[in-house]
């Protein structure tokens, strides 16, 4: 997605473009694709102008969507109403770790993380890519 997110605006971008900066498997990466073209982040042409392209801009799409993409909801954990303290302790310590992290998923978008990485990359210029990056 930080790939889509940094070629968004220059036209669809090629699998085997992606695959290339990624190294990641075809099939790992088809999986993806069609779990965020479902959700409807990502769009897809067939044809030798074809590829993927973002849907819609970077800072339009929130980490939480394309995390609930890929992974379903933010856990939420089942609140425990009985005598077991322990099990109603860590239950609701999971609830507010869980409404954080939906909340801050929420809160930033794939421009944001795109813009994160940018930093990183300018940070870090021995890095040669390589691994998949979200």
């Amino acid at each position: 997605m930080i790939y889509l997110a940094e070629s968004y605006g220059l036209g669809y971008v090629k699998i085997n473009e992606i695959l290339k900066k990624q190294k990641v498997s075809v099939k790992y990466l088809e999986s993806v694709v069609a779990k965020v073209r479902a959700a409807g982040l990502v769009d897809a042409r067939k044809g030798s102008a074809g590829g993927y392209i973002l849907s819609k801009p970077p800072e339009k799409i929130s980490l939480l969507d394309i995390y609930e993409c890929l992974n379903g909801p933010v856990a939420d954990n089942q609140n425990y109403n009985d005598d077991n303290a322990y099990r109603k302790t860590v239950s609701n310590l999971w609830s507010v770790i869980n409404s954080r992290l939906n909340d801050y998923l929420a809160s930033r978008s794939l421009e944001d993380l795109f813009q994160d990485w940018k930093k990183n990359q300018t940070a870090m210029p021995q890095q040669s890519g390589g691994g998949f990056y979200f």
